[in-house]
């Protein structure tokens, strides 16, 4: 096994978030869930869910930069992908397909704007749009084809032509529909998996 704990002191605000998080769960992890009412039992839930996938994004966010880094090399690893499987204990398939997931979702903030229109509109009409927004249908995003963001365009949301055009280029390389939805917590990081395979990426 490397031996890759370090003990430091941060004052990164990434750093700060993940200990206030650790800390506010600290106080509630033996609090009993039998006192909660059904309807709020249900919707802590799906909250819990939607926080997770957040988690999810921001931690595929520092693979993606551990393996831009390529972290794993200085302390005796042979990829990233063989550095996350021992530090974490994650089985080598489930670690590729992390680092794998955290590069496709690597995309530029300007990006992410059009995007977060496409799953602001399948949000409020979700019932009618959710096969036909670009979000985040395995069949349209990254597959090169027009169709999804540029349909919804096309429907008045406001999103510049050209801005369609770029989402549609960088959906060659990475899902920045998908990236969003995670991001939002709208989709578990699972989902997002099941996208990136179904693209063959």
């Amino acid at each position: 096994m490397f031996d890759s704990t370090r003990s430091a002191v941060s004052g990164h605000p990434v750093a700060a978030a993940l200990d206030a998080v650790g800390s506010a769960i600290a106080g509630v992890e033996d609090a009993p869930a039998w006192g909660l009412a059904a309807d709020e039992l249900a919707r802590l839930v799906v909250a819990h869910e939607a926080l997770t996938a957040r988690l999810a994004a921001l931690g595929l966010g520092l693979v993606r930069e551990a393996d831009r880094r390529q972290l794993g090399s200085s302390v005796g690893a042979t990829s990233t992908a063989d550095w996350l499987r021992d530090r974490l204990r994650l089985e080598h398939g489930a670690a590729k397909g992390r680092v794998a997931l955290a590069a496709l979702l690597d995309v530029d903030a300007r990006l992410l704007e059009p995007a977060r229109t496409v799953h602001d509109a399948d949000s409020r009409d979700a019932a009618d749009t959710r096969h036909h927004s670009g979000y985040p249908n395995p069949a349209s995003e990254g597959s090169g084809r027009t169709g999804g963001a540029a349909d919804v365009a096309r429907t008045g949301l406001g999103i510049p032509v050209a801005a369609v055009r770029e989402l549609s280029r960088a959906a060659r390389r990475f899902l920045p529909c998908t990236a969003w939805a995670l991001r939002a917590g709208s989709i578990s990081v699972e989902h997002a998996q099941v996208v990136r395979r179904a693209l063959g990426r």
